[in-house]
C-alpha cells in the first residue's frame, strides 16, 4: 500500500538536506544517513517524505545526529509526553520504523533522541493517514 503525501508548497525535502550540509550543520555521513532515512520511508514503507509532511522530522534527526557527534545532550521528554507517544495508534509502527532506521544508519541514536524520533515519526504517520 503506497501512502504518498506530496507537499502543497512544492519545496523538495532535498533542498532542506542540501542547506543542512552546505551550511556545515551536518557532515557527509549524517547527510548519507538522512538519505537512508528517506529511502527507508519510501522503499520499505511506501511513504514519500516532503517538506510539508516531514521537514520538521528530518531537521530534528539532523540535529540529533549532530548532537551525538558533538557530545551535546537534549532534554528528555516529559513522562506525560512519552506516555502519550506510547498510547498513539501509530506507536507500534513508529517503533518498527525507528528500529529499521537505527539498523541501517551509521549515526547513533541515544534513548532520549529515540523518544523524539518516535514523537516525530508518530506525527508524520498521523499526517499521512
Amino acid at each position: 500500500m503506497n501512502k504518498e503525501s506530496k507537499g502543497g508548497n512544492g519545496i523538495d525535502i532535498m533542498e532542506r538536506l542540501n542547506i543542512l550540509i552546505s551550511s556545515d550543520f551536518i557532515n557527509e555521513e549524517e547527510y548519507m544517513d538522512l538519505l537512508k532515512v528517506l529511502d527507508i520511508f519510501r522503499n520499505k514503507y511506501g511513504y514519500d517524505i516532503c517538506e510539508e509532511n516531514g521537514g520538521m522530522m528530518i531537521t530534528h534527526m539532523a540535529a540529533a545526529f549532530r548532537r551525538q557527534r558533538t557530545g551535546e545532550s537534549v532534554a528528555p521528554l516529559s513522562d506525560k509526553i512519552v506516555s502519550g507517544i506510547e498510547k498513539s495508534p501509530h506507536f507500534s509502527k513508529a517503533k518498527i520504523i525507528l528500529d529499521e532506521i537505527t539498523m541501517h544508519i551509521k549515526s547513533s541514536v541515544c534513548e532520549k533522541e529515540g523518544e523524539y524520533f518516535l514523537l516525530h515519526i508518530c506525527s508524520f504517520l498521523r499526517s499521512v493517514q
